[in-house]
């Protein structure tokens, strides 16, 4: 039993077998795979039989057949434009809510110092009100000692008035 040696091109997207001297498959693609094969001869003279099958087939047949191959690479790339849009719609989805979390982070970081800036103005009122009253007791106790020193001038002063009577 002899070997045939057979070549043919073949979409690589699609797996379709591509005719020589076409440019590019029916589903649009232009990239091909050159394939070649040894074969024993009835399984070659079998793939003529479907080759002359093929080429006899009516040229309606052939344009019912394209067409179909039209309506699947159409509904194909709208299921991919629809996933995409889809995808797109999620990353943006997704890039908002880091947004609006990176928004509310910033909140809280303001909240923080805000707060933080109302504990140093009370911690500095708190000082402010302790000194005032610091003072307040110093003059008062400065006051009281002078009292205290002009009542012992004045007690002093009496008793040398009454010694000398």
């Amino acid at each position: 039993m002899g070997i045939t040696r057979i070549t043919w091109n073949v979409c690589s997207i699609c797996k379709l077998s591509i005719h020589y001297d076409h440019v590019r498959c029916v589903c649009g693609n232009i990239d091909v795979i050159h394939v070649e094969l040894s074969l024993s001869l009835s399984l070659s003279l079998s793939l003529e039989k479907l080759a002359r099958s093929r080429a006899s087939e009516s040229r309606g047949e052939r344009a019912e057949r394209e067409r179909e191959s039209e309506r699947g690479r159409r509904e194909r790339e709208s299921r991919e434009r629809r996933e995409r849009e889809s995808e797109a719609r999620e990353r943006e989805r997704e890039r908002e809510s880091e947004r609006e979390d990176a928004r509310e982070r910033e909140r809280e970081r303001e909240s923080e110092r805000e707060r933080r800036e109302r504990e140093r103005e009370r911690e500095r009122e708190r000082e402010r009100r302790e000194r005032r009253e610091r003072e307040a007791r110093e003059r008062e106790q400065e006051r009281g000692e002078r009292r205290d020193e002009r009542a012992r001038e004045t007690s002093r002063e009496s008793e040398r008035r009454a010694s000398m009577r």
